[in-house]
């Protein structure tokens, strides 16, 4: 009796290892400053970081395992463009959740790397920002929302039943490209923009069936590209203003292209 108490208290004590849950939590103000945080399991790491003026911020979260949510805020105040500042997020497994808040000055780089099934990466940046979201598997999802001029955005997805977003508000000479490999996906660039030339460039590449892309800008002098390869895909362009290029170029079978110009 004794040695089977003691394995059913091994076999509690070892299951609870297997699905035990951390916090980890780093806050940093100043300068010239790293943060990493490394997890495996079911966890939560958040990153708070705040500087301004000249400076150098890196902050990095890897997670390997289900159910994991990373957080991380920068704030970078000051005038200056903050070419220093970056983060990125790598999570290894499915239900997970990464998300990115980029605010204050201009120029940082965000990264969001995720491998599994059913993950969501969200990532928020201002001005002159650099900004890669890539998820491989299925049912992931991937949101940009974009503010100021100067943003670089590109998104990549491998997997069946994905979905990539990019929103855009107030947003000029910027540059987006999604690209999605797989089945019944949907991308959709929707920018509403308000300055009077966005001069603003989006691309979206769909190889595979019964995918659709959608591009929609309110805003003058942007050119918008859509190119898909499989069968029964659909693309839709909308553009609410004047001076703007619209191209898709459809290879396969049964697709649909409308574009539509005010």
């Amino acid at each position: 009796m004794k040695k089977l108490i003691t394995i059913i208290f091994a076999f509690i004590f070892s299951t609870s290892i297997a699905f035990a849950q951390n916090d980890a939590t780093i806050t940093q103000t100043g300068s010239n400053a790293d943060a990493t945080i490394n997890q495996t399991g079911s966890n939560e790491a958040t990153i708070n970081q705040a500087t301004s003026g000249i400076t150098q911020f890196v902050s990095t979260i890897n997670q390997i395992g289900e159910n994991n949510k990373a957080t991380t805020n920068l704030t970078a105040s000051g005038s200056m463009t903050h070419k220093g500042v970056s983060t990125a997020q790598t999570q290894e497994g499915d239900n997970n959740n990464a998300t990115i808040e980029a605010n204050g000055s201009p120029g940082m780089n965000v990264t969001q790397y995720q491998k599994g099934d059913a993950n969501e990466a969200i990532a928020v940046a201002k001005h002159n920002a650099d900004v890669k979201q890539e998820q491989i598997g299925n049912n992931n999802y991937a949101e940009a929302d974009l503010v100021g001029k100067g943003v670089h955005t590109t998104q990549i997805q491998e997997g069946n039943e994905n979905s990539a977003t990019m929103y855009s508000g107030k947003s000029s000479v910027g540059v987006t490209y999604q690209e999605q490999i797989g089945d019944n996906n949907s991308s959709d660039i929707l920018s509403f923009a308000s300055r009077g030339s966005a001069r603003s460039y989006v691309d979206t590449y769909q190889e595979g069936d019964f995918n659709t892309a959608t591009v929609e800008v309110n805003a003058v002098g942007n050119n918008a590209d859509i190119d898909q390869i499989g069968n029964m895909n659909e693309a839709l362009i909308t553009f609410g203003s004047e001076f703007n290029t619209a191209t898709v170029h459809q290879n396969g079978n049964s697709n649909t292209a409308t574009i539509t110009q005010y």
